[in-house]
């Protein structure tokens, strides 16, 4: 807070300042891990074969070589920077974990997509052997991720649901209470942002894990604040319904004002099917408007 490759057929409609695709997708919330033993590489270091976890979720890495080597784990490609850990559970205020010693490691995103991890390995007499294991992060429930095209720049992801609708309030999940649903006992069916970036281009991300079948979750884009940059930043909300990407949207907001002044996006609705499929369609109405005007109005459409 406080980048997602474009298809070609999408860039054409940049001038207009959003873009937008709909479709329905089952929800299929599976995990696949290798269990086949580390295979060699020429340099006698061995790694996992490819890793595959739910985002959120830990994956743990394993690596083998001669006896009395010092293991080194780092992230050489992730779809966004920072936002991995080598942790059980990710928690963006531990910086210490983007790194990690020894053979055996946990690791974790809340962002879907794929990681390569690199493994290096040093022996005692300053001789360094490497290997990587590949990681997928997959999708389940419902994900939202919000990235924008300016640095130094502050942009918020929301997220209220048609039975509490009002934005900016204690029933709105964004950074001002990023977890608005804890009174629910059962963890997986609360709101969660995950991340919250404060300084340009993101990402920031929102999830339930099992999303509920009877509501409608609302998805709103702030520009919080430009740091006194004039220029226009692009914002692009991409939704995660199961392990599928099943909508992404993109519009130019300004955000030099105040921030009760600046641009909040009404951006679309998300329902979940019994079925386990989901539904998503841009909001009705007003589409931009400044954040004050939501403050007065509830957002009934």
């Amino acid at each position: 807070m406080r980048h997602l490759l474009l298809a070609a057929s999408l860039a054409a409609c940049s001038a207009a300042y959003e873009t937008r695709t709909v479709t329905t997708v089952g929800v299929r919330p599976q995990v696949v891990v290798a269990t086949d033993p580390p295979p060699a590489t020429a340099s006698g270091l061995r790694c996992l074969p490819p890793q595959r976890a739910l985002a959120g979720t830990a994956v743990h890495l394993r690596a083998e070589g001669p006896a009395g080597l010092r293991y080194r784990w780092s992230v050489t490609r992730s779809p966004q920077a920072r936002y991995y850990r080598f942790s059980e559970r990710f928690d963006a205020n531990d910086s210490d974990s983007i790194v990690a010693l020894g053979p055996e490691v946990p690791f974790t995103s809340v962002i879907v997509g794929d990681y390569t991890v690199l493994t290096e390995a040093r022996d005692a007499e300053g001789h360094t052997l490497s290997c990587e294991t590949q990681v997928t992060m997959a999708g389940h429930g419902l994900r939202i991720e919000l990235s924008w095209s300016t640095d130094a720049t502050d942009v918020d992801l929301h997220m209220t649901r048609a039975s509490a609708p009002q934005w900016v309030t204690p029933q709105d999940c964004y950074y001002g209470n990023r977890r608005p649903d804890d009174a629910n006992a059962d963890e997986s069916r609360r709101r969660w942002l995950d991340t919250d970036d404060v300084d340009g281009e993101g990402p920031e991300n929102i999830r339930v894990d099992v999303p509920a079948l009877d509501e409608e979750y609302r998805v709103g884009v702030h520009y919080y604040s430009s740091h006194s940059s004039s220029d226009a930043t692009t914002a692009i909300v991409v939704i995660h319904c199961g392990e599928q990407q099943v909508a992404r949207f993109e519009r130019a907001l300004r955000g030099n004002r105040s921030p009760d002044e600046n641009d909040f996006w009404r951006v679309a609705g998300v329902r979940f099917r019994p079925d386990g499929s989901c539904v998503v369609a841009p909001l009705r109405g007003a589409v931009v408007m400044p954040q004050q005007q939501l403050r007065t109005s509830p957002d009934a459409t």
